[in-house]
Order: structure tokens, then C-alpha cells, then sequence
């Protein structure tokens, strides 16, 4: 069982007026198997609420898998002003979406989303949000995932 003493992707957020959304990866699942699981929340003053329990069924290959071999390079310049380059290779060609996030998982500016051939890729970021203004200076957490 995981809990947020030992998952940090499951650390409570306090009080807040945003959406908070929190994801667990279960790395010890067999194919074909069927598990539960349930969020449960503990307020500031000890009072517990359990969530509805969700089952989820383990198919075959995993959508968000990185295919095959996969490299990312070194992030470049790090830190950087007022752009940095992301250099990945893929082996076969796929869907590729990378996206930034900000420390409280929200979602600063998606890089791309496209079909990239076998070879080196480079995308870049310009240091502006998906909204157009700049980004605050920061830590930002970058997702590479094919769809």
C-alpha cells in the first residue's frame, strides 16, 4: 500500500482553491490481473474520507511507454535564459508529447505533440507559458510520453 509518507507524488497539497490531481504508478502488477485502489484523504484535523475504490485491469503493452529504445539528452542550456533545447532519439517512429509542469503538477506549456520519425529530435522552449507570458522562474518537471 502506498501512502504520502512514502510517496511524494501523493502528498497532500493543504488547503487550496485549485484542482489538485494525484498519480500513483504501481510497478509490481501482473498482466491479465485486476486491482483496486482508493484515494484517501486525511484533513488537518485528523478526519478521514475514503473514496470510491476504482479496478483497473492490467492489459498487455503499456500506451505511455516509451517504444523501444529511447534516449534523452541533456537539457540544454540548464539553467537557462531566455531558451533551452530538449535533444531526444527515438528508434521507430510515434506519437511524441512533451509537456512542462509546474511543482504543483499544473500544466505550464505543452512542447509538443507530434509523429516524430526514427533518429535525433530536438524541441525547444521559449520560456512562455501555454498562455503566451512568461514563465515565473522556477523547477519545472518535464513528462516525454507516446500516445
Amino acid at each position: 500500500m502506498a501512502t504520502f509518507s512514502d510517496n511524494n507524488g501523493l502528498k497532500g497539497q493543504g488547503s487550496t482553491n485549485n484542482t489538485t490531481n494525484y498519480q500513483f504508478t504501481d510497478d509490481h502488477v501482473d498482466i491479465g490481473a485486476t486491482y483496486y485502489y482508493r484515494l484517501s484523504d486525511v484533513d488537518y484535523k485528523g478526519v478521514r474520507i475514503d473514496h470510491a475504490v476504482i479496478s483497473v485491469v492490467v492489459s498487455g503493452k503499456d500506451q505511455n511507454a516509451i517504444p523501444g529504445s529511447f534516449s534523452l539528452e541533456r537539457i540544454y542550456p540548464n539553467p537557462f535564459n531566455p531558451s533551452t533545447t530538449v535533444s531526444f532519439t527515438v528508434n521507430e517512429a510515434t506519437d511524441i508529447a512533451v509537456n512542462l509542469f509546474d511543482l504543483q503538477g499544473r500544466l505550464v506549456n505543452q512542447l509538443t505533440h507530434s509523429t516524430y520519425n526514427t533518429g535525433n529530435h530536438q524541441v525547444q522552449w521559449n520560456g512562455l507559458s501555454h498562455t503566451g507570458r512568461p514563465a515565473p522562474s522556477g523547477v519545472y518537471l518535464m513528462q516525454i510520453s507516446n500516445n
